[in-house]
């Protein structure tokens, strides 16, 4: 987005979060993210149309660092609606 010179607008809401899984240093979440208040403008300031969807539920491994939790690894897939997921409460 940045290289053809475009930005956004907005913010993703955070549907919901659940804990899946956890181990002494780690823990594994759901979490649905819906990002449909987004815009993408391009460098002439008009928005540009979107293609596929805008909501995802994601399966996040964080990590202690001994000083903190970090996101270590990330899996996303695409939604519709948030229908039927655990994470949208």
């Amino acid at each position: 987005i940045k290289k053809r010179g475009w930005r956004t607008e907005g913010s993703s809401r955070i549907v919901g979060v659940i804990g899946i899984g956890w181990k002494k240093d780690r823990v594994t979440l759901l979490s649905c993210e819906d990002g449909s208040e987004i815009r993408i403008i391009d460098s002439d300031g008009e928005t540009v149309e979107r293609s596929g969807t805008v909501r995802f539920v994601q399966t996040l491994g964080v990590s202690w660092t001994g000083t903190g939790w970090k996101v270590a690894d990330l899996s996303s897939k695409s939604v519709q609606n948030f229908e039927g997921q655990s994470c949208a409460g």
